[in-house]
Formats: C-alpha cells, sequence, structure tokens
C-alpha cells in the first residue's frame, strides 16, 4: 500500500516521530523511486508538497532524471481529494502534433495515459482525475495551444467543471527542464507557463543531499531483499563509503538499480561489499584518496549518519559511538540529522 509519514504538525492524527520522513509506493518495483529523507532540505520539500495537495492548485515540479517527480505526483494524489479517482501520467514528449488532428485533447490524453484504466474510449474519465504532464517541456507548439484552451474548458464554473473534488480534475506537471528559461528562449508558451506555475517544487539531487543516501540504500535494501527472499544484508564499511562519494548522476533510480545489482552478485553473503556494487560506483572509494582531506568535523557527521542508518535505536547508536544518549541527541542538532533507524517502518 502507498504510505507517507509526516512530521506530525503536518498529520491530522499526530504520530510519535520516527525522525524519518518516507513516501513510497506499492508501484516501486515497476519503476517508481521510493522518497525517503533524513534531512531538512528534502523534509522541507515533502512538508510543502503535503500543503500543496490539500489545495486544487496547479503544481509543476521540477528536478534531474531520477528524483522521483512521478512518485511525488502520484503521493500528492493519495493526499488530495482526487484520492478516489484515477492518476493519470502522460507522457508530453509522445504527444505530436499529427496526434492531436482530428481528436480533443481529452482523447488524445486517455491515448496516452500509463494508467491502463484510462486506455481506450474513456477521455470523459480524464474530468475527475488527476493528471501528471510528464517533460512538459517538450510538449509540442500546438500541444501547448491545445492544453491551454482544455484549461479553459474545465475551470471551475464551466459546463464540465463539476465534480467531487470542487475542481474538474488536478492538474500536475513535472519537468527536468526550468520552464522559465524555456520562456525566455520562445520554446514554451508565456501564457501557459503563468497558468501552470502556480505552485513550484524542485526535487533536489541526490548528490546535494548526502544525508539520505545510506538512509535510502538501507530502505531499497530491504525491500529488495524482502521481495526476493532474499536473508538480510548490509553494507560493509568501505561500500557505505563508496555509496556516499558517488555522484550519482541518475539520481534515486541509479541508485535503486546499484543497490539491486550489489544485491545479485552478493548472493548469502552477509554483507555487501565494493567488490559487489557497480564497478562506477566502487570505484568513488578507489578514488577518494585522491581528493581533498576533508576536516574532523565532516568526516564525524558522515560517521553518525552512517551509525544511525544501521542502528535500531538511537540507544544502540549512541553504544556504538560510545557516546552518551544525550551527547548524541546534541550532535544531531548540530549536524541537522534526524535518526533514519535500520527498522524504521513508515506509517
Amino acid at each position: 500500500m502507498r504510505s507517507a509519514t509526516l512530521p506530525p504538525e503536518e498529520n491530522h492524527h499526530p504520530q510519535p516521530s520516527t525522525g524519518i520522513i518516507s513516501v513510497q509506493t506499492a508501484a516501486m518495483a515497476d519503476g517508481e523511486i521510493c522518497l525517503q529523507t533524513a534531512g531538512m532540505q528534502m523534509g522541507e520539500l515533502i512538508r510543502a508538497a503535503h500543503r500543496a495537495a490539500m489545495t486544487s492548485l496547479t503544481v509543476v515540479l521540477t528536478g534531474e532524471s531520477g528524483v522521483g517527480k512521478k512518485t511525488l505526483a502520484r503521493q500528492m494524489h493519495e493526499w488530495s481529494a482526487w484520492r478516489g479517482h484515477p492518476f493519470v501520467s502522460v507522457d508530453c514528449a509522445a504527444l505530436s502534433e499529427t496526434m492531436l488532428q482530428g481528436a480533443s485533447f481529452a482523447e488524445v490524453l486517455a491515448s496516452l495515459a500509463t494508467d491502463s484504466v484510462l486506455r481506450g474510449p474513456h477521455p470523459a474519465m480524464i474530468g475527475s482525475s488527476t493528471i501528471l504532464l510528464n517533460n512538459i517541456a517538450d510538449l509540442c507548439a500546438l500541444g501547448q495551444k491545445r492544453l491551454l484552451q482544455f484549461m479553459a474548458d474545465h475551470a471551475p464554473g464551466t459546463s464540465a467543471g463539476s465534480c467531487a473534488a470542487g475542481a474538474p480534475f488536478r492538474l500536475m506537471a513535472a519537468s527536468e527542464r526550468s520552464l522559465a528559461a524555456e520562456v525566455a528562449a520562445h520554446r514554451f508558451h508565456q501564457e501557459l507557463f503563468f497558468r501552470i506555475n502556480v505552485i513550484g517544487l524542485e526535487i533536489p539531487p541526490l548528490r546535494e543531499r548526502p544525508e539520505d543516501i545510506l538512509p535510502l540504500a538501507y530502505h531499497i535494501l530491504r525491500e529488495v531483499s524482502q521481495r526476493s527472499g532474499v536473508c538480510p544484508m548490509r553494507f560493509s564499511p568501505e561500500a557505505s563509503a563508496a555509496l556516499t562519494l558517488y555522484r550519482w548522476p541518475g539520481n534515486v533510480r541509479e541508485l535503486r538499480g546499484a543497490v539491486e545489482h550489489a544485491i545479485a552478485h552478493a548472493h548469502h553473503a552477509p554483507a555487501i561489499t565494493l567488490r559487489h556494487l557497480p564497478r562506477a560506483v566502487s570505484a568513488a572509494r578507489s578514488n577518494d584518496g585522491r581528493r581533498q582531506l576533508t576536516s574532523l568535523e565532516e568526516m564525524e557527521r558522515e560517521h553518525i549518519a552512517r551509525v544511525l542508518a544501521q542502528a535500531e535505536s538511537l540507544e544502540q547508536a549512541a553504544a556504538t559511538l560510545g557516546i552518551h544518549l544525550t551527547t548524541l541527541w546534541r550532535k544531531r542538532r548540530r549536524y541537522h540529522l534526524t535518526s533514519p533507524l535500520a527498522k524504521t517502518n513508515p506509517a
């Protein structure tokens, strides 16, 4: 089941805080990307997404490939008043001007929908759905004009603008490129940009939030191991260092692939080591000796984050580190770390 754990102040029924914010979907094995964070930057983004989901306003999600734009959009749909209606994801790059000739925009959307329930002669269902326009920066010029008209025809107050959610559909868009830059380059319709760019949420790349790498890696490790019937494993200190040092150009999607690769090569080994990781990832650890030396403070922060990712409780983490529990709390605040505990289960 899809689930999300928000900080207590964002829940209608507050739960004890686990120190981790998780957004995960049941479709992860089919290409969905887990969004899970132990850091402040991503935590604020997920809180903002939750607030935006409570409205009917149009949302634009931006970020590099693999950061989890579709996953966050799907979770926002589950948080919203449209959660009982279909979630329709359409790849705008596949929407050509030829397809728009002789067909309504709703029919074209239905034909391209990734959700099989909407494929075929059911364009009417589009009117009560959450529509995610993926790669909207690649939408052709005619498609941009037709989208503007489609939005006008289905605006609240029109004959098409009535549904239980208070608006005929919930529109969301996702793009790897800046739409403002596309407008400046005269590749994107300015009026359409103003219409859809009501709430903008940018998902940072994984390399900019290294505190999330190990918690995400362990989350994926547990999920894939359970699904595959493999005995639980851990990452060796060298493998953990390589995962943290690697730049992850493919972001969370690449991290998931790397963990799955490691599980397949480790077989029933108790720990995943450097030789089990993809060559590009393990090379990050080998190249570390040629990098500039880090400060003791940076090394301490990285070590505490790694211990928190593997510990089952804060008490166990403090014992492993050889410090008092209150000292651990103080260092977590100092380094802006929450506690991605190994057995934290999202509500």
